[in-house]
């Protein structure tokens, strides 16, 4: 969406609905300091074009409500960006992507 205000309350609310949202960035460190060597991370990048879709993995409709519920967003607010996401998607310029990571090593 263009209303990059609402788009980052959605996005940090989404974000913070998990335990660690940031654990991938240091699962290396953890991997080293449980003894593993020859450890490597491996990033991967998911992208989904069609906001129908990336509701249905990501929440994101269930993400708005929760903002609404607690007054941090008002209804209109949410509504309007919702109604921007399947605009973008019918004009092909939806998109919305998640680095997740892989790590692996070997216990000597």
């Amino acid at each position: 969406s263009l209303d990059t205000v609402v788009t980052r309350k959605i996005q940090d609310e989404w974000c913070y609905s998990f335990k660690n949202p940031w654990i991938g960035r240091h699962l290396s460190v953890f991997f080293q300091r449980a003894g593993f060597v020859d450890v490597e991370i491996n990033p991967s990048i998911s992208s989904i074009t069609d906001f129908s879709i990336a509701d249905k993995v990501y929440h994101i409709r269930k993400t708005a409500e929760r903002l609404v519920a607690s007054n941090l967003l008002s209804s209109q607010e949410a509504r309007n960006w919702l109604e921007d996401l399947e605009r973008c998607t019918r004009e092909g310029s939806f998109n919305v992507g998640l680095t997740t990571y892989l790590v692996v090593g070997r216990k000597p």
